[in-house]
Formats: C-alpha cells, structure tokens, sequence
C-alpha cells in the first residue's frame, strides 16, 4: 500500500512555493493558489515557533472529514521540524492509520529532528 504521508524535504527553508510545488505535484494534481477547501496548511501560530499537540488533535479532526472537491483532503504541515515533541507522538497516532481520503504533506528543511518513527511511517520525497 502506498503511503499516504509524505516526507518532504528541501535544502532551503520552506517557503509557500515549496508547498504549492508540494501540493501540486503529489496531491492535487492541479494548480494550487493557495486557497482550496481540501487543503489545510498548519504551521506555527503567529508569535510562535513551534506547532503544539493541540493543533495535531485539531489536524486528526480535520482529516476524517470527507473532501469536498477532489478525492483527497491534504493537509500539509510545514515546517514539520516545529513540531514539538508530544505533537510528533500525537501524530503518529494518524499518520499510522490514516483515514483514506486524506494525505499528509510533512515538509521540512531539517528532516533529522524528527523521530525516526514518523520517518518510517511517510515516504521520503526529496524537492
């Protein structure tokens, strides 16, 4: 079974046109100009740095719920290094067994400062 949770990585810091790029080439499959009802975009909250756990309980909400315009919902972290430690380990939880109608985007500078268990969980694509 082909995963459904991408590991992307880019030798640069992760710009919007990384995710559009990200988007349009492993999801979508058409263009993005970043306003779609089936891709949601988490990243850290104004005035932080990191991503929490309770924005990856919020995301595992966010991906039971059925697309609206395509076969796939997308939901892209980035960059997924600011996940913290417990949103890493909460979101195993969904990327382990995924609701078949939505695909995670993990799209990172810095892939080494994730656990290995989300590394063996997503299929490495190098941008």
């Amino acid at each position: 079974m082909l995963s459904t949770s991408l590991l992307i990585t880019t030798p640069h810091k992760i710009s919007i046109d990384d995710i559009h790029i990200a988007i349009q080439r492993h999801t979508l499959h058409t263009t993005f100009s970043g306003n779609h009802p089936d891709v949601f975009i988490i990243e850290p909250k104004e005035e932080k740095v990191s991503i929490s756990i309770d924005q990856v309980h919020e995301l595992a909400k966010l991906s039971w719920h059925r697309p609206i315009q395509h076969a796939q919902r997308v939901i892209v972290i980035a960059p997924a290094d600011a996940l913290t430690l417990p949103a890493q380990q909460a979101l195993l939880k969904t990327i382990e067994e995924p609701p078949a109608s939505t695909q995670f985007l993990l799209l990172t500078q810095k892939p080494h400062k994730l656990i290995p268990t989300i590394h063996s969980r997503c299929r490495l694509v190098v941008l």
